[in-house]
């Protein structure tokens, strides 16, 4: 496909691709057609926390960015996440935690950039981030 389309002006490029891709589908072209279309959109989605995690898991920054100005007043407002054996302060200390184990530098940066801005990195390194809830007392024999 692109072959296709490298032999061809930019112009006529733009108008097979409208006349092909129905109209709902367009924005998803481009990176231009699709930051028009969200500008000024709130998007809801329906599974929000697997979508964050495989944006995670993938370093996918880009997409990440829409998804974290969408929902990050949520996610500081949920309170006490539980993830595996671990407590978090809130969801966004785990999708920060989340960015850590899977080595996804620039979806930690865009978060970091959001706390900036929403003012929510002052102090933050004295504050606990998470707990561990696995008891001492239990021995694994599965180890």
């Amino acid at each position: 496909m692109n072959s296709i389309f490298s032999t061809l002006p930019e112009e006529l490029e733009y108008e097979l691709l409208e006349y092909y891709v129905p109209k709902e589908w367009i924005y998803l072209v481009d990176k231009n057609r699709y930051e028009t279309f969200r500008k000024g959109k709130h998007i809801e989605y329906d599974n929000v926390t697997n979508i964050t995690r495989y944006l995670i898991r993938h370093d996918y920054d880009y997409l990440f960015s829409f998804v974290l100005r969408d929902n990050i007043d949520k996610w500081i407002k949920i309170k006490k996440y539980l993830y595996n054996t671990t407590i978090f302060r809130n969801y966004s200390e785990f999708l920060l935690a989340y960015c850590l184990e899977n080595n996804a530098n620039k979806c930690k940066d865009e978060i970091y950039k959001i706390f900036n801005i929403k003012g929510l990195s002052k102090n933050r390194h004295k504050k606990k981030h998470s707990k561990s809830i696995i008891p001492i007392n239990i021995k694994y024999d599965k180890f």
